[in-house]
């Protein structure tokens, strides 16, 4: 099976890749967001319960702001493969939010890649 190239960068949209570790955002950014994109709806969802997924009190602000964040990505369907493999390395260091959040993004990889 050949690989489907990758569009140059000029022909991209401009990647709004997941910000670095320290975040703020408006409180009624928090609460789940009305998404049509089932992945974007689960995200948002993960980032209201993330006192429930092993993210320690100290990084929850971040995390939750990361996981918006790429919760906007998904519904503007943009998945960059930079962002996916950041998400996934980010999750990584919580297993119980890695449980559900990677196998919402492995049918993305071969779109992203």
């Amino acid at each position: 099976m050949r690989r489907a190239e990758r569009p140059a960068a000029s022909e991209r949209e401009p990647s709004d890749e997941l910000p670095p570790q320290e975040h703020t955002l408006p409180a009624e950014s928090l609460a789940p967001v009305r998404a049509g994109h089932p992945v974007a709806t689960a995200l948002s969802v993960m980032a209201s319960e993330i006192d429930q997924l092993g993210v320690p009190e100290a990084e929850r602000a971040s995390a939750r702001a990361i996981l918006l964040e790429a919760a906007l990505q998904f519904e503007r369907r943009r998945y960059e493969w930079d962002t996916l493999r950041a998400l996934m390395s980010f999750t990584m260091d919580y297993p119980p939010l890695a449980r559900r959040i990677l196998p919402l993004l492995i049918p993305y990889l071969d779109v992203a890649a």
